[in-house]
């Protein structure tokens, strides 16, 4: 097994590990639980893990997380919209309007 990401994000690991998994690579997260422990030990030793289970798939699984994060770093940003059919102002990041379900143009 070889740890391959930490991050203080949650999300981000599971999402990272979802992307993986979807490759054929298996993994696990480790300290998922572990943030509540933050402030009695150093944060640094909770930050949630993701490890991949075979040590020969690692360095995909890094070059992938990788690229990813450089791709989001380099993403034009995305606009607010206004939705069409009830008027709700919608954050950029969402396809759909969170109150009426009607998708984004």
């Amino acid at each position: 097994m070889t740890r391959i990401y930490d991050s203080l994000d949650l999300p981000m690991v599971g999402h990272f590990r979802s992307i993986l998994e979807s490759m054929g690579i298996p993994c696990e997260i480790r300290n998922e639980a572990g943030l509540s422990l933050a402030g009695e030990v150093p944060f640094t030793a909770v930050y949630p893990e993701l490890w991949v289970l075979d040590d020969e798939q690692a360095d995909l699984a890094i070059q992938t997380i990788r690229e990813y994060l450089e791709r989001e770093k380099t993403a034009p940003p995305v606009e607010d919209w206004t939705c069409s059919n009830c008027g709700e102002f919608v954050d950029g990041n969402y396809a759909e309007c969170w109150n009426c379900g009607t998708e984004a143009l």
